[in-house]
């Protein structure tokens, strides 16, 4: 079976689709990314003989592959943002140490940092830049069962837990405000209720924002 990251754009007009297969060698394409830099796609993915962390560039109409991280067995739950400049920022798990981790790619050259380290951290990881260029992540903690969010500003990360109490913070996904203040949604799966013999999971949609609205709050 062939498993292969794949780009699919309406090129021409909305009834019509163009479909290029980007990388098929090894087991490529999970946990894909996609943002456009001046109107060409950048590809965060993981996949790989070694399972690495790796970014796709279409660059004059060639399709350009790199490894952003390859220490084994991470990428996964990648998410992917571009700074006006076209320089590259990506979150994303590292299923060996379980750390969420945060890779920079700024004139070819690319720089990773180990965000949050302690307990099984990174899933879910949802990334935006604000006006400043500076990296927002909302991710999961599953050692706590935690909503969490990372800050950097002047090179120093800020961690911070948004949600607790049951399991929370799964499948996030983050937005910023017109001030720059973190929107985060999730799934929270609630201690459920018990009837006829049977346990079930209560789960729900919560929204989040720091400044102002309560839960469940659009």
């Amino acid at each position: 079976m062939l498993v292969a990251l794949t780009w699919t754009t309406s090129a021409f007009a909305a009834t019509q689709f163009v479909t290029q297969t980007i990388q098929s060698f090894g087991n490529v394409g999970q946990f894909s990314s996609l943002e456009l830099s001046s109107g060409d796609p950048r590809i965060g993915y993981w996949g790989g003989v070694r399972q690495d962390l790796k970014l796709a560039s279409r660059i004059g109409g060639a399709w350009v592959i790199e490894t952003a991280d390859s220490t084994s067995a991470l990428g996964l739950h990648t998410s992917l943002a571009v700074t006006p400049s076209g320089d590259v920022r990506i979150s994303y798990y590292d299923a060996t140490a379980g750390d969420l981790k945060y890779a920079s790619r700024t004139a070819g050259v690319w720089s990773i940092e180990s965000v949050d380290t302690v307990g099984n951290v990174g899933l879910y990881t949802s990334i935006e830049l604000n006006g400043s260029g500076e990296p927002r992540i909302s991710y999961y903690d599953q050692t706590l069962g935690n909503l969490k969010y990372a800050s950097r500003s002047g090179g120093l990360w800020t961690l911070e837990t948004v949600d607790t109490g049951g399991d929370v913070g799964s499948y996030t996904s983050l937005a910023l405000d017109a001030g720059g203040n973190p929107v985060a949604m999730h799934r929270t799966g609630a201690e459920g209720f018990q009837g006829q013999q049977v346990e079930r999971a209560l789960q729900q949609i919560d929204l989040f924002h720091r400044h102002g609205a309560p839960r469940g709050t659009p």
